[in-house]
This record gives C-alpha cells, sequence and structure tokens, in this order.
C-alpha cells in the first residue's frame, strides 16, 4: 500500500468515529482497535506483493552488481502498480472496514450498506488524491541515488497519466472527499444543533485541518518537487553556472521537462566553451558578434584603422635552443600582454604567425 499504516489508520479513523456517533452506539474503543488490525493488514499485504519491484535498486545500494537502469527502471514500475493495485486494496479495505464498523455499531442492513458504499468511494478518492505523490516522494531519495548527476533517466520511457492529468483527477477526488466527509460528519449531528453556520464550520474544519495540509503539503506538495528543481536550475543557469544537471526523476511530461532542460543547459555550457575559445584568438567583442549573428556574412564596414605588426628579436635561435613547449609558453607570455592591450586600447589581433613571418634565404620557409 502507498499509503502510510499511520496515515491510512488516521483516515480510516475519522470514518470509524462519525459510524459510532451516528449509531449512537459508544464503541469508540472497538472501532479503534478494528481500524488499527483493518490498515495494518492491507498496508502489510501491499507492501508484500510489491516490495521485489524495489529489490534491484535495494541490491544496487548495497553492491551488489546490478544495472541501475533496471534498478531505476523497477521504482517507476512500482508506482505505476501502486496506481493499480493499490487502488483495489484501499478501496477494498475502506468498503470492508465501513461495513464492519457499521455491523458492530447494531446499525440495520441499509445503513451497513451505505456505509460500505461510503468507505469504497471515500477510500478511491483518497488514493487518487494523494498516493500517487506520497509513493513518488518515498521512492525519491532511492532514484537520486540511481540517476544521481548521470544521463540515465533521460532515455526511460514516458508514462501516462501526465502529471497535468494526474493533478485533475486529484482536485476533483479532494473535492468529492472532503465534500464528501463535511456531509457525513453533519448527519452525526443531531438535527436541533444543524445551524446554516455548523455545515460551514465543518467545511471549514476540514478546509483547514484536512485540506491543506494534504492537498498543499502531505499528499500534493511533493509532486511540486520537480518544478522547484527546474526553478532552481534556470536560476543556475541564469547566474551562469551550467555545472549541475537536473536529476531527471519522472517519466511523465515532468520528467520529459527536465530531461529538455539538461540538454538546453549542455547546449548554452558548449556555446559558452565556444565563445571563451574564440575568444582566445579574436577579439572577444568581435566573437561575441560573430556568434550573435550566427551565419550572416558581414556586410563590410569603411573604418580608418592603425595597424600594429610586432616580433620577437631572436627568436628563430631561441627556438632552436629550447624545446617546443618552452618555446610556446614565452610565446603565451608574450599574447597575455599584447591581446590585452590591444582590446582595452579599442582594437583586436588579427592573425597569430608564431612570433612573425620570416624566410631566411636559400632556405625553406619555417
Amino acid at each position: 500500500m502507498a499509503l502510510g499504516g499511520g496515515q491510512l489508520t488516521l483516515i480510516y479513523l475519522s470514518l470509524g468515529l462519525v459510524i459510532v456517533a451516528r449509531e449512537d452506539a459508544h464503541r469508540y474503543g472497538t472501532v479503534t482497535l478494528i481500524t488499527i488490525a483493518v490498515s495494518t493488514l492491507f498496508t502489510g499485504i501491499g507492501a508484500a506483493l510489491l516490495k521485489s519491484l524495489l529489490r534491484p535498486a535495494e541490491l544496487w545500494a548495497t553492491g551488489h552488481d546490478v544495472d541501475p537502469y533496471v534498478a531505476l527502471q523497477g521504482t517507476y514500475k512500482y508506482v505505476h502498480r501502486i496506481d493499480g493495485a493499490g487502488l483495489y486494496l484501499e478501496s477494498v479495505a475502506g468498503m470492508v472496514y465501513a461495513a464492519v464498523a457499521g455491523a458492530i455499531c447494531g446499525a440495520s442492513k441499509a445503513d451497513i450498506a451505505v456505509y460500505a458504499v461510503i468507505g469504497l468511494t471515500s477510500s478511491i478518492a483518497v488514493h487518487i488524491l494523494g498516493t500517487r505523490s506520497l509513493t513518488e516522494a518515498a521512492v525519491r531519495p532511492m532514484r537520486t541515488a540511481l540517476a544521481g548527476d548521470t544521463a540515465l533517466g533521460d532515455e526511460l520511457p514516458r508514462a501516462t497519466p501526465s502529471f497535468a492529468q494526474r493533478s485533475n483527477r486529484a482536485l476533483l477526488a479532494a473535492t468529492f472527499y472532503f465534500a464528501l466527509a463535511g456531509a457525513f460528519v453533519a448527519s452525526a449531528i443531531d438535527e436541533s444543533l444543524v445551524l446554516p453556520v455548523i455545515p460551514l464550520l465543518i467545511a471549514v474544519f476540514y478546509l483547514v485541518f484536512f485540506g491543506l495540509p494534504i492537498t498543499v503539503g502531505t499528499a500534493f506538495g511533493p509532486s511540486m518537487r520537480p518544478i522547484r528543481d527546474l526553478t532552481e536550475g534556470a536560476a543556475r543557469v541564469a547566474a551562469g553556472d551550467y555545472s549541475q544537471r537536473l536529476p531527471v526523476l519522472n517519466d511523465d511530461d515532468l520528467g520529459v521537462l527536465s530531461a529538455t532542460f539538461n540538454r538546453m543547459q549542455q547546449g548554452l555550457a558548449e556555446r559558452r566553451r565556444l565563445h571563451t575559445a574564440f575568444g582566445t584568438y579574436v577579439d572577444p567583442a568581435l566573437a561575441a558578434r560573430l556568434l550573435e549573428q550566427g551565419d550572416d556574412i558581414f556586410s563590410g564596414e569603411h573604418r580608418v584603422v592603425t595597424t600594429l605588426f610586432i616580433d620577437i628579436r631572436d627568436f628563430t635561435a631561441y627556438a632552436d635552443s629550447h624545446t617546443a613547449e618552452e618555446a610556446v609558453s614565452r610565446l603565451n607570455e608574450l599574447f597575455a600582454i599584447v591581446v590585452p592591450a590591444v582590446v582595452e586600447a579599442g582594437g583586436h589581433v588579427n592573425k597569430y604567425l608564431g612570433d612573425g613571418a620570416r624566410r631566411a634565404p636559400h632556405a625553406p620557409t619555417r
């Protein structure tokens, strides 16, 4: 089961206590024990059925020779199975629990049937509302360790429904569940106390103590983590930091977005390296203009310029008596002085020809 035992117990207990109140049975202790038993039983069944899908990741974490791609894929299969098997288990558990609670409280057969339907539909709504998000949050550390700063998650197939579709379903489930819960609680109150303000107070209570924590915090909040990762990544790129990839930990459209962001960041990093390398041999302002202009050809401009030629005295003799590494190092020292001075004066270096161009009499070109 995706929902933890404590969370499932709390959800079922709220349903059972209302049944006790409606039937005026005073069986709160008995219903509480049944709640713990049912939630523990079905949570254990779900964990036993689906745990094998996480086994490759667990073996990988303990140092066994397991393909990390297979292990990562197992975590996605685990989440997908939760949507199917988990939905079935939680809905059956809710239906059985509500019917048993009604029978213990002495409800009529018709009321027991209604309680079973309420338990079934509310369990389905709760599953749609938070199970996927909570499960993704639970396996996220495992996926982070597997994928890390690699492209491992980039090529995984993307599943449906998409994040947007799941969000819409979750909001619909929240609307149904909280409306049902509010109306059910109101029905347990003596009719003489059902003033117009009571349903409003009940709605506010569920909004503050159940709606906000579940939809914004515990259940719905973790699904927003990839969006926060994208926001933080975009801020880093805007600041000129292309060194950190986004972990691709989702197999939906948010995973596609993260993988696309990584490719974009890689392209920007390559462009920056090209700019830096190009700027080593060409005036940085001119390099920036060329990169900005792309494939368009300069149309040409008329300018009055001053041309400067430099050469190193006796460099040929120096090069003959020193290693190539020493000669290049000396040239780098020279150009580290000359190039900034030229750029600072508003010019740019047009050609690098070693130390210059020479031809010795009756000798091959050097």
